[in-house]
């Protein structure tokens, strides 16, 4: 999950936007519908935007852009590059990014480079993993209320964070029994032998290689103003 929050020094109170959120529906698919029931059950008004209204100029108006999942490459595409450009300068001016899956991953310096944040390279990931996770978080207002931080995640990025200013959230902790990595049931895998298993498929699959301190979740300043980049698992 990526975001980034508002905090720049010439940011007050004539000059913030009058709508809340704006959200980016263009390449999210399914990750857009879901997005869009959320703000709806949440009560949070906003508005959705495609990539030609950014290219115009729409994200002026609004406080926070709302990325959600899909590809980050063809979103990136469908932006183009005076729309990739009015989100840095969107950010630069104190506006917040939100980034979930997709939308975090292009927050990265992969993407549109808003965040010090890189995904591991893919030779190094757990490519397929679906299902419940368990994190470990911090101290940090998204999770007020949140008694069990079990969360569904899809094809998690697997980001690595080297700098100090770069805030982690929320790291994975723990898969669950009924989750699977590619079309492996964990409980079998576990049962069957994760080393075995990856051996005969030639991939990485042991869910155990997303624990031991992978970022899921983080925030930190852009370089102009402040910017968030958490990425839901």
């Amino acid at each position: 999950m990526a975001s980034l929050t508002t905090g720049h020094p010439h940011c007050d109170a004539e000059t913030v936007p009058k709508r809340p959120c704006a959200l980016l529906w263009d390449e999210s698919f399914l990750w857009g519908v879901m997005a869009w029931r959320a703000l709806k059950a949440a009560g949070l008004p906003f508005d959705l935007l495609r990539s030609e209204d950014i290219r115009q100029g729409a994200l002026s108006r609004y406080r926070m852009i709302f990325v959600p999942g899909g590809w980050a490459s063809n979103k990136i595409s469908a932006l183009g590059e005076r729309g990739r450009e009015e989100i840095r300068r969107f950010v630069a001016a104190g506006g917040s990014y939100l980034g979930i899956c997709g939308g975090g991953g292009m927050a990265t310096e992969n993407g549109l480079g808003l965040l010090p944040i890189q995904r591991r390279p893919s030779s190094e990931r757990v490519p397929s993993f679906s299902g419940r996770i368990r994190l470990s978080s911090t101290a940090h207002v998204i999770w007020q209320n949140v008694e069990t931080p079990v969360f569904c995640a899809w094809w998690p990025s697997q980001f690595q964070i080297a700098d100090p200013d770069v805030h982690v959230l929320a790291r994975y902790e723990e898969s669950q029994a009924d989750a699977f990595s590619s079309d492996i049931h964990v409980a079998d895998g576990g049962i069957v032998g994760w080393s075995d298993l990856e051996q005969h498929y030639g991939i990485f699959l042991n869910p155990a290689r997303l624990i031991g301190g992978i970022p899921c979740s983080s925030s930190g300043a852009a370089a102009s103003g402040a910017s968030n980049t958490p990425r839901w698992p």
